[in-house]
């Protein structure tokens, strides 16, 4: 009796291989029990034994074995593995689009935008950050991943510091913050002064 095991797309299968039995077909004697093993490839899962399966102990296990009760033709799935990016929506801007998945060693770009009258603060990847940028771009995607952004209303912001401050100040957001000031929700008048400061009489 024979068994011919292959993958999705022969012996070699699609996105993965066939490790046991070594050769197909293969012959075996009535009511021997045969190891069948499938092995994904990188990035990729085994999903399960399609065909003649029914004297398979676990079509579901990549490593398993079959009664030769017969002659069988047995194939074996694979499937990509996915990843998810999580986003998380801040208030007063968007990231876009929302949470996504994304196929191994696949790309995924990302638009970040303030509502009107705000401007980005930060955007965090992963939890770091990666500066006030409007885009990002995930590459070779190998791992599940977070992106979130902050916002703050710019107007607001202005009207509430010392007038001495503010023409330096606004020149430093509209050249995204080139001061050094430090981003986050809470500004300081001693932070603007501190950077003003180290810019000498320029």
């Amino acid at each position: 009796m024979s068994v011919v095991v292959t993958g999705a797309a022969g012996h070699a299968g699609a996105n993965g291989s066939i490790t046991a039995p070594a050769t197909s077909p293969s012959t075996h004697d009535s009511g021997a029990s045969v190891t069948i093993t499938a092995s994904a490839n990188p990035g990729y899962h085994f999903v399960n034994w399609t065909g003649d399966v029914t004297t398979v102990v676990d079509a579901n296990a990549a490593s398993t074995t079959i009664t030769m009760n017969g002659n069988y033709a047995i194939t074996a799935s694979f499937a990509v593995n996915t990843f998810t990016i999580t986003v998380t929506q801040g208030a007063n801007g968007t990231i876009t689009p929302g949470t996504t998945v994304v196929n191994y060693d696949g790309s995924q770009s990302f638009s970040i935008a303030p509502n009107t009258g705000y401007h980005i603060v930060d955007v965090l990847v992963d939890g770091a950050s990666v500066g006030a940028v409007a885009t990002y771009n995930f590459t070779s995607v190998a791992a599940d991943h977070t992106i979130e952004a902050s916002f703050y209303h710019s107007a607001s912001f202005l009207n509430h510091h010392h007038p001495f401050t503010t023409n330096r100040y606004r020149w430093c957001v509209l050249q995204r913050d080139p001061c050094g000031i430090r981003r986050h929700y809470s500004l300081h008048l001693v932070d603007i002064l501190w950077s003003f400061a180290s810019l000498g009489n320029a």
